[in-house]
Formats: structure tokens, sequence, C-alpha cells
């Protein structure tokens, strides 16, 4: 069952129809009662509305207590709530049974001999006890039995019938032995069941209800939500009372293939035996959660180097391995720790802290931990800063493409465009750009930026004005975003919305980011590929690419890295570094361009080499669509 935060679950109509049914055909059981037809029906009518109000469980089912002993006056009934987590029943609703006897209840353990409730609970089979003080299963509660004035009893689980597991029970006790006639309390008493479960079952699907909007459903830790509702008080209360808190980030290392080696069945179960791992070892921890993906943070109530101590305790624990398809794995993790200070006592500077010291921890290769120090915390409040502007920047559209073209060496004509994304807004001007990138891919505002430009690409090629002259556009595309679940359709749909043609737009990615040449990564290249895109493998060079790609990989396009550029005629290693990418590229059958050409000597050394196709300021900077289309007619009419 997957159920939201705020889901409501209502009584069908057929539900509402069985239970006045069954009223009614017991109403002439009624002859000789106290309550009369009329104030049944009320009264089922009053239990329903505090059911369908979400009243408090314990409201509606004293309520349904007490109409079970208008219609028997000489009968008390209890109806008790089992606690699924904790596996012991819970004091639900009473109607003259008085609070003390509520107290004794809570919390019993259902077994063999624990009266007619508690047996009943362990049996899940109706119990009548004829004489409490000779029946067997109340032989430790006798004494009980005298003192609340009960010499029999009668006991029935309820039970969810969608899936079988027990809700609670229902109970009704009596002053004297048991006797032949009251079987029609039995039948009569199934209505008020029917009542009770109606009640408890609504109960207990929105507890399962908050407790998914706060958990994990996988490893039953907390999940995002619950981070946001308690860790700022726990970050509040240490720092008021001077008490030592750190905030553990643990990142697992390259998980993500075991997961595409493995599928996502059979690593599941492995992650699950890492998460009890984790929680069993920082079984201190007053808040632990599954942050994101394989990430956990824990809020430890130690100093920061005694928990280090601890998380090294965590890493000797899990390089012991762990078992899968008869292949012993080993596990490892990055971690980073950051507790408060003077100048960091909020909850999101200390987790972006934390994250900042894990990722530091990640590209020095994983398996290790890293605590966060003054500069990390400068880089983590610079980021946050970035992240608003980001925000903003949204919100004003001060994100937008602006177009650079892409040169025919030979003709000295534009062959296309590449869409850049350029900044409006005075202050996100200042943010280096490779800081405006990161902080995009690590809050995923990358996606969104990615297909805004994609957008705008299409737009702009089938615009009937046709403002580029027929000429392709190139677009970036992060791998963090191309492996995103539904990017790919995505892409797709923008491309059928605007009527593009698929074949004057090519995506480009960066060689750095691409991480498998054989996962979810690949077969979305292949997709849209298929679809008529072209493809291109930007800052060839600067990356760890292998040559497999060129081979197995969609590619039409290798852009030679604009820092061999630079060098070309001045550096032997970058003049043979772009000879050979050159000669590579003709052997594929694949279009070379080189990015970053400035000047006339760079130009001419490109040509004598062989090269076709440029790019960069030599020719113009990136420019707004419609300004790029009045160069384009400036330049070569």
């Amino acid at each position: 069952m997957n159920l939201s935060a705020n889901s409501s679950i209502s009584l069908s109509p057929k539900a509402l129809r069985d239970g006045q049914n069954r009223l009614r055909a017991s109403l002439e059981s009624l002859k000789g009662r106290l309550i009369s037809p009329e104030a049944l029906l009320q009264g089922q009518q009053r239990v329903l509305e505090l059911v369908a109000r979400n009243a408090s469980l314990k409201e509606t089912l004293s309520e349904i207590a007490r109409l079970a002993e208008e219609a028997f006056p000489d009968m008390s009934a209890s109806i008790l709530y089992f606690d699924p987590v904790a596996q012991v029943l819970r004091a639900g609703g009473y109607g003259r049974l008085p609070n003390s006897f509520a107290e004794i209840v809570e919390g019993m353990v259902p077994g063999p001999n624990m009266g007619s409730c508690g047996t009943c609970a362990f049996t899940r089979e109706p119990i009548i006890s004829v004489d409490v003080f000779e029946d067997p299963l109340w032989i430790d509660f006798v004494g009980l039995c005298k003192e609340y004035g009960i010499r029999s009893a009668w006991s029935t689980p309820l039970i969810d019938e969608r899936n079988g597991s027990l809700l609670g029970v229902f109970g009704m006790y009596y002053p004297t032995t048991w006797s032949a006639e009251r079987a029609i309390d039995i039948s009569f008493a199934q209505d008020f069941h029917q009542l009770a479960t109606i009640a408890t079952e609504r109960h207990r699907d929105e507890e399962r209800s908050r407790y998914l909007a706060t958990h994990d459903a996988h490893t039953g830790l907390g999940n995002r939500n619950l981070l946001i509702e308690q860790g700022e008080d726990i970050v509040n209360r240490a720092v008021s009372t001077g008490s030592p808190l750190t905030l553990a980030f643990i990142d697992l290392d390259r998980f993500k293939r075991l997961r595409q080696q493995f599928g996502h069945a059979q690593s599941d179960v492995i992650f699950a035996q890492v998460a009890k791992l984790i929680q069993q070892r920082l079984d201190c921890a007053e808040l632990m959660v599954r942050f994101d993906g394989d990430e956990f943070v824990a809020f430890l109530p130690l100093p920061i180097n005694e928990a280090k101590s601890l998380i090294e305790d965590l890493a000797n624990d899990m390089a012991v391995g762990f078992e899968m398809a008869e292949l012993h794995l080993q596990i490892t993790f990055s971690c980073g720790l950051s507790t408060y200070d003077n100048d960091t006592s909020d909850l999101e500077m200390i987790i972006v802290m934390a994250d900042e010291a894990t990722r530091d921890a990640k590209r020095l290769g994983g398996d290790k931990i890293i605590i966060a120090d003054q500069s990390l915390a400068a880089r983590a409040k610079s980021h946050r800063n970035i992240r608003k502007l980001l925000d903003q920047a949204h919100e004003t559209d001060a994100i937008q493409p602006f177009y650079q073209p892409i040169m025919n060496l030979t003709t000295g004509r534009a062959k296309g465009f590449e869409a850049l994304m350029r900044i409006t807004d005075e202050k996100l001007k200042t943010v280096p750009i490779q800081d405006l990138i990161t902080v995009a891919e690590e809050t995923g505002q990358i996606h969104r930026i990615g297909l805004k430009m994609f957008e705008s690409a299409c737009k702009a090629v089938a615009d009937p004005s046709d403002p580029l002259k027929g000429l392709s556009v190139n677009v970036n595309i992060s791998v963090a975003q191309l492996l995103k679940v539904g990017t790919t359709e995505q892409i797709l749909d923008i491309l059928a919305r605007f009527g593009a043609d698929p074949t004057r737009l090519c995506l480009e990615l960066t060689e750095s980011q691409w991480l498998d040449g054989d996962g979810a990564g690949r077969r979305a290249l292949m997709e849209l590929h298929k679809a008529g895109l072209k493809l291109a493998l930007d800052d060839f060079g600067t990356g760890y690419a292998s040559l497999n790609y060129l081979r197995s990989l969609p590619f039409d396009i290798i852009k030679v890295d604009q820092s061999f550029v630079k060098l070309i005629g001045q550096d032997r290693q970058a003049d043979a570094l772009c000879e050979t990418v050159l000669a590579l590229g003709k052997a594929c059958g694949l279009d070379v361009v080189a990015e970053g050409v400035e000047t006339p000597e760079q130009l001419k050394a490109l040509t004598d080499m062989g090269f076709e196709l440029g790019q960069g300021y030599l020719w113009a900077k990136a420019m707004p669509v419609d300004i790029a289309s009045k160069w384009l007619t400036d330049s070569f009419n």
C-alpha cells in the first residue's frame, strides 16, 4: 500500500449498508432491552461520523463501547487496540470500566493464558470464559476480576480482512457466570464488532500513512521529512545546552555500480543489511535517516573526535563484507563529520558542511572519513548562497540560452550553434560558472536548466521564421540529468510538442561526467539517437573516457577541449593530442570541433592540421537568438 501523508480513507457505501442491515436484522432481539431501535441507529450514525471526521481512536472506540453497553445493560465493554510495532495490546475504548482498569490492561502481551482478550489476540479466535474464577486462562487475573466485578467474559478478534492482520480485540464482561441465553448477545454484538473493526482499520491506515510520510519503507529508517521535523530541534537543544553533537553524513562508495550489476532486487537485500549494520553500530544516534539514495545522516550525541572513532568502528565492521548470490562483497563508504560552532549553528549549514566533507572523501577515492573544517564551512556557505541565487534566477527567468556559432574553417561560414546557459541576474553573474554548475548538479537544478535549454533550442529550430537559418543547435546535457528517471521521455515530449526536426539538434555530454557505458545512460543515449538526435562528446581529452565509448556509443561529434586548443602551436603535447583526436575522429567517421579558438594563430595551426570545424571568441561570443539571427544575416549575406 502506498499512502501519502495527507491520504484520506473513506467508508464505502457498501460498508455502511451492510452495517445498517445487520443492525436492522437484529432489532427483534432488543425486545426487553433498554435501548430502542431508533437510539441504536442514532448511535451507529454517531460512530460513523466520528470515523469520517478522523476523531481519535480512543474517542471512537469509547463511543462504540458505550453504545454496546446501552444494548446490554448488565455487560461492560472493552475494546483493545493491537500495536503492531510493540506487539502489545493498548487500551482502546471503555464504557463502564474505570481508567484504573484500562491502565492495568495497557501494554498486555498476547499469550496463551492472558485472560480472554490476551488469549484471543494470541489465537485470533473467539473465546468464551463461562466462569473466570475457574477458567485456567484467567488464573493470574482472578484478583483483578473480583476487584472489578467480572465473572464471565466473551472476546473476539478484530481482523483486517484486506490482509488478515490483527487490529485488536472486542471484549464483553459480565458480573455473573455465562448462560446459554446470552448466545443472542454474541450474535447481536457482531454489529458493534464491525463498527470497531471499521474504526480500527481507519486508524491503522492513518498510522501507516503517517509512518510512510516520515520513514523509508525499505530500511525502516527515517527519511528527509523526519529530518526536517526533528533535526532542527535536536540542533537547537544541543546549542542551547552546550551538549556535544556531531552530524555524520555517510555515502556508500560505488553502490550504484553494484545495483547495475546485480539489479535492484538483489542489491536491495544487501542495502537493507548495510542499513541494519549502520543502525546497530550507531545505536546512540538521536536520529538516523536515509537521506537520499545510498546516503545516511546520523545525529550523534558525541564530540566530533569520539564520533570519528565510532565511524571508524563501523568501517571495520563493514570490512567483514556481505554475502550475496554466493559472492562475498566488500562495501565501503565515505563519511563527512560536522558540528555546530559560534558561526554555524543551524541545521542546514551543518548538513551542507558534512555533505561537502563527504564529497571531498569521494574525490579522494572513497573509504575515508573527513572532519569539516573552516574552509569547508566557507565553501558550504558559498554553495548555500549560490543555491538561493539559483532559486531566485528561476523565479525571475534570469537563466537564458545564448547561442555561439560553430564555424566551418574551410568556408568561414557558420555550420551550427551551441546553446549555452547565460545569467542575466547581476549577483549570479559574479559566481564562477563551474561553481554554479556544481551547485546546480548537487541540488538537482541542473535537470530543470537542461530541459529549459533544450526547450528553447527546439523552439528556435521549429520557429517558422527560422532565425537560425536552418543550422543545427547543440545543447549540453549532464549525465546526472540523463540518468534521471523520465528524462528521455521529457526530451522526446518537448521535441514532439514543438515539432522540431531532431536532425537539427545535438546533445553534448561532458566526457569527465561519463560514468558507465553499459548502464541506464547508454540505453538513454541509444533511444535519443534512434529518435534522430545527434550526440557529441564534449571536452574530449580532459576526462577518463575510453576509446570503447566511441566504438560502442552512437556519438556523431568529438569536441576537443579548449585547454589544448589554447596551447596549440606552443606546446608539443597539446599539438600531438589535437592531431591524434582529429585522426581518431576521422577514422571513426566523426566530426571533430576545436573549442575555444580565440586568435588567428590558433586558427591557422588548426587549419594546417586539417581541422574543419571550430568554435570560439575569434568569431563571436554567445548571443541571444535574435542577435544570433542578425549576426548570421550581417556576416554572410
